[in-house]
């Protein structure tokens, strides 16, 4: 939706410049580069959705389970030190 109304918005600033109405074009300009950042994160969010709908359920449970064991075992053993950078190269 915000797509098409970007693209309405656009056709209607192109026609603003092509029928020399310049006193209107400052506000065109104005609505399309809005509807434009509305329509780019509709985008966004679409995809970063269809990105995260992509991992099973399981997957993210897996993945939550072995951050609480890791967690869990140095709360257990506090001999444990967390790896710390020690700024060394390959």
């Amino acid at each position: 939706m915000e797509v098409g109304l970007f693209l309405y918005s656009g056709y209607g600033l192109f026609l603003a410049l092509e029928r020399g109405t310049y006193l209107i074009v400052p506000f065109i300009v104005l609505y399309t580069m809005g509807m434009g950042y509305v329509a780019s994160l509709g985008l966004w969010q679409a995809f970063r959705d269809m990105l995260l709908s992509c991992w099973s359920a399981r997957d993210a449970e897996r993945v939550e389970r072995a951050h609480h064991t890791e967690r869990d075992r140095a709360l257990v053993d506090p001999s444990r030190k967390p790896l710390q950078y020690d700024g060394g190269g390959l």
